[in-house]
């Protein structure tokens, strides 16, 4: 085999190994950006900010992580931070009833019962099914002593 073959091999190699690094990169985020208890708070954080900036995911596509990163905050009890990555979510995809149940609860944490309900009342809009925003909805009016 010539140096130059040899090279040829080696150039290949590493490209592969590169593209398989990227690629796997690209999962940790996926998994580690879930709102899942299992994986340590801070990580998710991360990942999710790593999924936003990196240009993979644009538009209505990129809302899942906006909403877990979300997610992670408000178990945290940062629940303005929360309340800005659904904004933004909401603004990526309106039709999100995820995003807007969300912030509700968000609100709802926060004691603001009178601005999560028309939250909760967008997210049955979008889904006349979303039993979770319903009931959500029902105690923060229960909160209200309507």
């Amino acid at each position: 085999m010539t140096a130059r073959a040899f090279l040829m091999l080696i150039a290949i190699a590493v490209s592969i190994i590169g593209i398989g690094g990227s690629a796997m990169a690209q999962r940790d985020i996926t998994d580690n950006c879930k709102g899942n208890p299992g994986v340590d708070w801070d990580i998710q954080i991360g990942a999710c900010t790593a999924a936003i900036q990196s240009g993979r995911w644009r538009g209505k596509n990129l809302d899942w992580a906006f909403i877990n990163r979300g997610m992670v905050y408000s178990a945290k009890g940062e629940y303005d931070r929360a309340i800005t990555d659904y904004n933004q979510a909401i603004k990526l995809n309106p039709s999100s009833s995820k995003a807007y149940n969300n912030r509700a609860n968000a609100y709802y944490r926060k004691g603001e019962y009178a601005r999560a309900i028309p939250d909760y009342d967008r997210a049955l809009k979008i889904d006349p099914n979303f039993t979770t925003a319903r009931n959500n909805r029902a105690e923060a009016v229960k909160m209200l002593n309507q």
